[in-house]
C-alpha cells in the first residue's frame, strides 16, 4: 500500500513537472503561407546579385539577406527566413 502511495505521488511530481515546462515554452510565430502577387524576382547577395525569378512567396517566406522586387524593379522588401541559397539561386537544406 505504502509503494502505491509513493509511486502516485512521483507520477504526479512528475506531471506537474512536464506542466511548468511546456507551459514556458514559446511556440515561434508562423510564417503565413499565402504569395504576394507583386513579388516578381529577387536578388540575394551569395549569388553576385544576379535577378531570379520566385514563385509563391512573401517577405515572411523569403530567404533572409534577399531583396524581393515589384516587376518595374521598385523594391518591396527583405527576406526574414533562414535558409542557404547557393551560386545558382537554389535552396541548399
Amino acid at each position: 500500500m505504502a509503494f502505491n502511495k509513493v509511486a502516485l505521488l512521483i507520477l504526479l511530481a512528475i506531471f506537474a513537472g512536464t506542466i511548468l515546462l511546456l507551459s514556458q515554452v514559446d511556440a515561434a510565430p508562423a510564417c503565413p503561407r499565402n504569395c504576394n502577387p507583386t513579388i516578381q524576382y529577387g536578388r540575394c547577395p551569395k549569388s553576385g546579385n544576379k535577378k531570379f525569378k520566385v514563385g509563391c512567396t512573401n517577405c515572411c517566406s523569403g530567404t533572409k539577406g534577399c531583396n524581393y522586387f515589384s516587376i518595374n524593379g521598385t523594391f518591396i522588401c527583405e527576406g526574414q527566413t533562414k535558409k542557404t541559397i547557393d551560386e545558382t539561386n537554389k535552396v541548399v537544406p
